[in-house]
């Protein structure tokens, strides 16, 4: 049986640069999703409680938490302010290129 390193590994080398490309923006996607599913946990407060609270739908939470959508800008912020937690933005240069911009924005959310 495979484990998920080496499925992840012969994965990545069959994909071309599109396929790298949305690999990356999933991963990206995810990674918001995450830290922001991770603040609301550590804050005890419910997609629905967030919801009412930030104005944003509580099925759009869901998807967002789960790398199934990015949020937008003016989204994005009406989480983070009802969260009370500062969203940090740090451009990180690529070791290699491929058809995508040369660097990508990480998300830290600071609290």
């Amino acid at each position: 049986m495979k484990t998920f390193a080496e499925y992840a590994r012969e994965r990545d080398e069959s994909l071309d640069d599109e396929g790298r490309a949305l690999v990356q923006a999933f991963d990206a996607y995810y990674a918001v999703g995450s830290a922001l599913a991770q603040a609301r946990h550590e804050r005890k407060i419910t997609q629905t409680q967030l919801s009412t609270k930030s104005g944003v739908a509580q099925s759009d939470i869901s998807l967002i938490e789960r790398g199934l959508m990015a949020p937008t800008t003016p989204t994005l912020l009406k989480l983070t302010s009802s969260l009370h937690i500062r969203v940090h933005f740090e451009l990180v240069a690529e070791e290699e290129s491929i058809d995508v911009p040369s660097a990508e924005v990480l998300l830290t959310l600071v609290g």
